[in-house]
């Protein structure tokens, strides 16, 4: 009974209103959502309700556990409860004491070894919003890296993409770290909000050190740049629509082709390489195939080019059906390019375009791949 009595007081001790406030502000530090609408559509709106109800459930499933905690370990060590104010909102503030105390401490740490020059990255992500008004919200994680070492400076939200509002955030984020002066090297992706020559990211970075600063742009999207402008020049197609109407021919066909049927492409790989070339690059593939990091689409464009070689005579590489085909997934010209020169006998294409494609395949086994 006095145990039950001890319950009903920790469950009664403050309001649930109160401690999901409080919560909500822990988790969005100093945001101000009083002014931000809500969705208006049922589903998002149910979406909505389904999302406070597990963020009341989990927080204040926290909070009256560790009442519960504290309480018995207090009560082991001769305490009197009655006496101690043990409470989830007392909980909530310690929590965040203890946690502005460690943000610190880590920042201390930093500074015991801080390197004299870093490299900074970010790149925005749509990740699921902290409060309780936005479904999404815009964050950009910002990262140093110096020597062997890396690290996360902070996640910032973001009002909008645009260069100028990212230069803001990691400006901000790299002066709290008192790091301004460190930064040397910039690195993010190579698109038109970072990199452009008026109002990119790094224009305004550079405008707000006074000084120029070395830029590393993401060899991802360098690597994108130079398949997509060997993929144009070769087919005469400008891939400004990410469902290349020239690739829907194979997956169309796709059920209906003889999948152990298929022509590799040794004999044109021979008359531009040796064979001491081609063995070189068959253990190059080979070697890649054994990283445990390799998947998905890098791992499906290595078999492909010892398929294309003429090393899968064992048949332990299967040729995967197409997948999908759009701008993010930007290895997929690659890897249509090989699948649709493989089954060239069963499908029907210009000589024009097979040139091309064969052009596309060698680029990519001798030079890409590697890359």
């Amino acid at each position: 009974m006095e145990q039950e009595n001890r319950r009903a007081k920790a469950h009664h001790s403050s309001e649930i209103d109160d401690n999901f406030m409080d919560s909500s502000e822990e988790s969005s530090g100093t945001e101000d959502i009083s002014d931000q609408p809500g969705p208006s559509s049922n589903i998002a709106q149910s979406s909505l309700e389904e999302n406070i109800n597990a963020q009341i459930e989990l927080r204040m499933g926290i909070s009256e556990k560790c009442v519960f905690i504290l309480e018995a370990v207090a009560e082991s060590l001769g305490h009197n409860i009655d006496e101690l104010a043990i409470n989830q909102n007392t909980i909530q503030r310690y929590r965040e004491d203890f946690r502005k105390t460690k943000a610190t401490r880590i920042k201390e740490l930093f500074k015991e070894n801080e390197p004299s020059f870093l490299s900074v990255h970010w790149d925005s992500k749509l990740l699921p919003a902290l409060n309780v008004r936005d479904l999404k919200s815009e964050r950009l994680p910002i990262i140093v890296t110096y020597k062997d070492e890396e690290k996360l400076l902070g996640v910032p939200k973001l009002e909008n993409s645009s260069g100028k509002e990212q230069a803001m955030a990691v400006w901000n984020v790299l002066k709290d770290w008192g790091l301004e002066d460190k930064a040397q090297i910039l690195c993010s992706d190579s698109t038109s909000s970072n990199k452009g020559r008026i109002n990119g990211a790094i224009t305004y970075l550079e405008l707000y050190a006074d000084r120029e600063m070395t830029y590393f742009p993401c060899r991802h999207h360098i690597h994108e740049l130079v398949l997509r402008s060997v993929f144009e020049y070769e087919l005469n197609e400008v891939t400004s629509n990410p469902d290349v109407a020239f690739f829907k021919k194979i997956r169309e066909k796709w059920n209906n082709l003889e999948k152990e049927n298929y022509m590799d492409g040794y004999k044109y790989l021979n008359a531009i390489c040796s064979e001491s070339e081609i063995l070189r690059n068959v253990n190059y593939l080979s070697n890649a195939l054994k990283n445990k990091n390799l998947k998905n689409d890098y791992q499906e464009l290595v078999e492909l080019c010892i398929v294309f070689i003429g090393r899968n005579s064992d048949s332990t590489i299967k040729i995967r059906p197409p997948g999908a085909l759009h701008h993010a997934r930007w290895m997929a010209k690659a890897i249509y390019s090989f699948k649709i020169f493989l089954f060239r006998q069963q499908l029907s294409f210009k000589m024009s375009e097979l040139n091309g494609l064969k052009n596309i395949c060698l680029f990519l086994v001798t030079v890409y791949v590697k890359s």
